[in-house]
């Protein structure tokens, strides 16, 4: 897989407590959203985002950053200063192009923690589809929300970038889960769980997210060549 820029569907039937602790899992907040399949684009239905950005704020306001040996750490640094570099000026392009800052945005306080590549958990709110936050892999602990109330036009905008590679939706609507999987351009799905990879199950993407699978026989089958042998037989006489 070659990278993503994964959606995080929720419906207004899901618990608002449930719907954050969903996006905070999901974003790998833990990797400092250094993860392919995190979700970093969150559609959110009307009727439920008041309450969600509630919930989510108080999680993503209280998570620790500190270097791995601190036990008490649960966000890292960005893994170069380049990556660093990159992330904040998505930071910018977001408040530019006119998103809402909700929390972090920047380098934390903590003087300990400026001489590492450390950017806090940050929320855009009220992002539009075409900013370049909501289209471009960011790579890092930046998560984009945008609201919808219309079904259809929330698949369009789903789709609407060239990556593929995960989704995941939260509803207790079956029929809908099943509707929205098979127009979702992605090559997995997670519903009403944050991630995680089952062994056997093939793990990939369509579009820019690359070709194949992996953790799965087709991981094996792509070392592999198929080769045809047709052979006529002498007959008895």
């Amino acid at each position: 897989e070659l990278g993503g820029k994964n959606p995080l569907i929720l419906f207004p039937d899901v618990p608002s407590d449930e719907a954050a602790d969903a996006a905070v899992g999901a974003m790998n907040f833990n990797r400092a959203g250094q993860s392919c399949s995190s979700t970093s684009r969150v559609f959110v239905h009307r009727a439920l985002h008041d309450a969600f950005i509630e919930a989510l704020l108080r999680r993503v306001t209280a998570l620790r950053l500190g270097p791995p040996e601190a036990e008490d750490s649960q966000v890292g640094c960005l893994v170069s200063r380049e990556q660093y570099e990159k992330v904040l000026s998505y930071i910018d392009a977001g408040q530019r192009e006119g998103a809402r800052l909700l929390c972090g945005g920047g380098p934390p306080d903590d003087p300990a923690l400026r001489r590492g590549f450390f950017v806090e958990p940050t929320i855009f709110d009220h992002v539009r589809p075409e900013m370049r936050i909501a289209q471009e892999e960011i790579f890092g602990p930046v998560i984009s929300i945008l609201t919808w109330d219309d079904e259809e036009e929330m698949i369009r905008q789903v789709n609407g970038v060239i990556y593929g590679l995960s989704a995941a939706i939260y509803t207790r609507d079956y029929a809908g889960i099943h509707r929205l999987a098979r127009r979702i351009e992605a090559g997995y799905i997670w519903v009403n769980i944050p991630g995680g990879h089952a062994l056997g199950l093939p793990y990939g993407g369509i579009k820019q997210s690359g070709i194949g699978r992996e953790e799965c026989l087709d991981e094996l089958l792509s070392y592999t060549q198929i080769k045809s042998l047709r052979m006529r037989l002498p007959t008895d006489s």
